[in-house]
């Protein structure tokens, strides 16, 4: 069945077919249920606004999953290197640029992010040379830019870390930051939207509480995927969809197809060359 927010979408059946199979032969990936038990508590509406309904934390993971896993300490090492307060430029130490170059460097030893980089390649969106490649996805994540002030920004810190504007919180869309900061009281989940029938099970929106002052009404996360999943998955929408529809304001997102459930994944473009978000829906 195909989501009902589906219309419109991108279809492109060599990309579905990708996805497919590099999703069922991950082996970082956890299993909701299994590896990732999950409290949904109560449903929250669009106009509730503060209202939790979830006492209770969301998550018990099987750690162990996490050990000897370089992409996920790496992760873990990137996650306080930013200001998350937008129009605050961020000043990078020698120490975190290393730690980039770490994370880029485990990434891409994966099988799963070599499989989206061989894909991309084909299609000539990126450069056949693993150190040229590393230094694109570089400039595609963690170029610095402007939201309100230069250098306040970059895709990866939206994306996988969250940002906060005035009250709200922006971006934030992985499933292991959450957990982390839930886990250290940083944030407060309130309970998920109601799901569409359509929805699999691991795929919810969320409504949270951050640093006891800022909101998210409503957050897609992709829960069990691993992280070199959701960044190569989110560089290859990224680059096909500035390839295609480099003319239009707006991207229609992108049909998949997880374990026999249709999914959607939305990119949007920032100053015509660079991603301003990648997230499910």
């Amino acid at each position: 069945m195909l989501p009902s927010d589906a219309k419109g979408a991108y279809v492109d059946q060599e990309l579905i077919n990708l996805a497919s199979r590099i999703w069922d032969a991950d082996p970082h990936r956890l299993q909701v249920g299994k590896d990732l038990k999950l409290d949904w508590q109560g449903i929250v509406g669009e106009k509730d606004a503060g209202r939790d309904v979830a006492p209770k934390p969301l998550f018990s993971v099987n750690t162990q999953r996490f050990k000897n896993n370089p992409v996920v300490d790496s992760f873990i090492a990137l996650l306080d290197n930013y200001e998350h307060r937008i129009g605050f430029s961020e000043v990078e130490t020698l120490e975190e640029k290393a730690e980039i170059q770490r994370f880029l460097d485990a990434v891409l030893r994966t099988p799963t992010m070599r499989s989206f980089h061989t894909y991309l390649w084909n299609l000539k969106l990126a450069s056949p040379k693993l150190s040229e490649f590393k230094k694109e996805l570089h400039d595609i994540w963690f170029k610095p830019y402007k939201r309100v002030r230069s250098g306040d920004s970059s895709p990866f810190e939206h994306v996988f870390v969250g940002e906060t504007k005035q009250k709200n919180v922006i971006g934030m869309h992985n499933w292991i930051t959450f957990y982390l900061n839930e886990k250290e009281g940083i944030i407060d989940y309130y309970g998920y939207g109601r799901p569409k029938s359509e929805d699999p099970d691991f795929k919810r929106t969320l409504r949270f509480g951050m640093y006891d002052t800022f909101e998210k009404p409503h957050s897609t996360i992709l829960f069990g995927s691993s992280v070199e999943f959701e960044f190569g998955l989110y560089t290859t929408v990224f680059l096909k969809a500035r390839e295609l529809f480099k003319n239009k304001q707006d991207w229609p997102p992108f049909l998949l197809n997880l374990e026999g459930k249709q999914v959607l994944v939305q990119c949007h473009g920032k100053n015509k060359n660079r991603m301003g978000s990648c997230y499910f829906k």
